[in-house]
């Protein structure tokens, strides 16, 4: 399978972060991101994951950013508008095959920029602790499971047909 054949999975910030600019898969280290994270790697390819950064809005995993404090919904952070252009500049605003993996504040304005955004933790995951367990529990059992195949198990062959 080609790269972007692969769903787009964007995964919220974490406020727990290292003190200097670092990779934007390093600076995160709390223990919700990480488990988004590792969830995201079972869902597509690397270099289909996104973080959506309540200062810099999308950012790739590779992308060398500094430590910030804000989240999405405070003051200065980036707003839908801004990641409409930002996502128009990184050719994904047309994306059919989008996962956004986190809390309400990052998951919601996703779903206003893509119609067919899956939201997996806003689908009765109940309280953060049960939402980790529950992806720990999609990490586990999709060792069985080809990535290609797990690629496009959340989405409706209707919607898969729209393309």
């Amino acid at each position: 399978m080609r790269t972007e054949e692969f769903p787009l999975v964007i995964i919220s910030c974490g406020s727990d972060k290292h003190a200097v600019p670092s990779r934007a898969e390093d600076l995160y280290k709390g223990a919700f991101f990480r488990v988004c994270l590792n969830y995201a790697k079972t869902l597509t390819v690397p270099e289909r994951i996104m973080i959506l950064s309540a200062k810099y809005g999308f950012v790739s995993l590779d992308d060398v950013i500094a430590p910030y404090n804000m989240k999405m919904g405070s003051k200065r952070a980036v707003e839908v508008r801004d990641m409409k252009r930002q996502a128009r500049e990184l050719g994904i605003i047309d994306e059919k095959k989008v996962i956004a993996i986190g809390g309400v504040l990052y998951t919601g304005p996703c779903r206003k920029l893509w119609k067919f955004c899956r939201t997996p933790l806003q689908e009765g995951r109940g309280t953060m602790g049960m939402q980790m367990k529950w992806m720990k529990e999609q990490i586990e059992s999709s060792a069985e499971v080809p990535l290609g195949a797990r690629a496009f198990s959340s989405f409706s062959k209707e919607e898969s047909d729209e393309e």
